[in-house]
């Protein structure tokens, strides 16, 4: 196996516990609950509180890749986020479990971000876009095993689901002896010198393209939420019916972001945005109007689209807007705003919810989607030139 054919490997492995971190112990939160004593809201703190962290520690993470590479913190990053993930095995306590979901957060934030950063600076041109398009197209389908692992072993205890996250020990040592060790000297205080003179030239671009990564989590945890929900209202309440309404999401997810680098050979990447909000708009307006559940799987099949065609747009349009020594710091703040993204659509969907009615979330859903695609297609600068 040649080199750059296990660096794509490993990254996609990594890149799949990134999103394993919080849906693989979704089939098992009732259980925790049930078991712990807990109510609905420190249940879902435990799914919820690493993504938070993520959110937090992604600027921090992104500061120390610029400064020493991404080698060790993606390497030791995988290794804590295997041990802290892993202590669920062995507690029978909601607070420590919550702290060790803190400390799986902060490893997470540094694997995240040291994907991204490995990706663009080990590939170039239509190999980039391909390589970018194979990660969309790994977090998609594992959205779908992960759940479906922690399901099984759930189903003996729900102590089991927590050793899978050893894996990342696994994995973070086989990183470290491929990944390459980068030079990265430079004087701390000239280095700080440059990024504030960055900073005050960064256009709004790069703001719009930060929104868009908050957005796309914000309706995909809409779907992830909420659409159990929905399903309810007509009666379907069996987990493994409802796991396949998500998994043909991640399905349709998976197949365009692996189609990603076709389609980027005809689309500059504001128009990829734009077909990516659009189709989270009809996937989110067809919920709301269409009375049968089971064509729920056509909408699915548009926000899946949405899903996999944003994730690689954003990456890699934001790499065409930074310098290279920046990458870090830069794309880490994908990391924060994207996992927001994740922890607030609950707290912003599920206020409309409670207000008025589920059904009335999913149109809201539609509306702001349009909104954010109104903004992207008048905006007057060309943006997201394809080169």
């Amino acid at each position: 196996m040649n080199e750059k054919r296990a660096l794509v490997i490993t990254t996609l492995m990594a890149s799949t516990l990134t999103v394993m971190a919080g849906s693989i112990i979704g089939p098992i939160v009732n259980a925790i609950k049930v078991n712990l004593g807990l109510s609905s809201f420190q249940a879902g703190l435990i799914i919820t509180t690493h993504g938070l962290f993520i959110a937090i520690f992604s600027p921090l993470a992104g500061i120390i890749i610029d400064k020493f590479g991404s080698r060790y913190p993606f390497s030791l990053g995988l290794i804590f986020y295997g041990l802290s993930g892993g202590m669920g095995v062995f507690l029978n306590s909601f607070i420590f479990l919550v702290i060790s979901r803190v400390f799986m957060g902060i490893a997470t934030a540094f694997v995240f971000t040291s994907i991204t950063v490995i990706i663009l600076e080990n590939f170039n041109g239509n190999e980039k876009d391909k390589v970018m398009g194979y990660r969309g197209s790994a977090n998609s389908l594992s959205a779908v095993i992960w759940p479906l692992i922690g399901g099984i072993l759930g189903t003996f205890s729900w102590h089991f689901t927590f050793a899978v996250y050893y894996v990342g020990i696994f994995i973070g040592v086989i990183s470290f002896f491929i990944l390459s060790e980068e030079n990265r000297k430079q004087d701390s205080s000239q280095a700080r010198i440059k990024f504030r003179s960055l900073l005050k030239n960064v256009d709004l671009e790069i703001f719009f393209i930060y929104l868009l990564m908050f957005a796309n989590n914000v309706f995909l945890y809409g779907i992830v939420v909420f659409l159990p929900q929905k399903l309810g209202v007509f009666g379907i309440h069996i987990p493994y019916v409802v796991s396949f309404f998500l998994a043909a999401q991640g399905l349709s997810g998976g197949i365009f972001a692996a189609l990603y680098s076709k389609i980027r050979s005809h689309l500059n990447y504001k128009s990829i945005a734009i077909l990516s909000l659009v189709s989270w708009s009809i996937g989110y307006l067809t919920i709301f109007l269409l009375k049968s559940p089971w064509l729920f799987l056509l909408s699915v099949f548009f926000t899946g689209i949405g899903q996999g065609t944003m994730i690689p747009t954003v990456m890699l349009w934001l790499d065409k807007k930074v310098k290279p020594e920046y990458r870090g710091r830069f794309t880490s703040i994908l990391g924060t705003t994207g996992f927001l993204g994740q922890f607030m659509s609950p707290i912003i969907f599920g206020l409309i919810a409670d207000k008025w009615n589920i059904n009335n979330l999913f149109f809201t859903g539609s509306i702001l989607s349009l909104l954010l695609l109104t903004i992207l297609f008048f905006t007057g600068k060309k943006t997201g030139e394809a080169t």
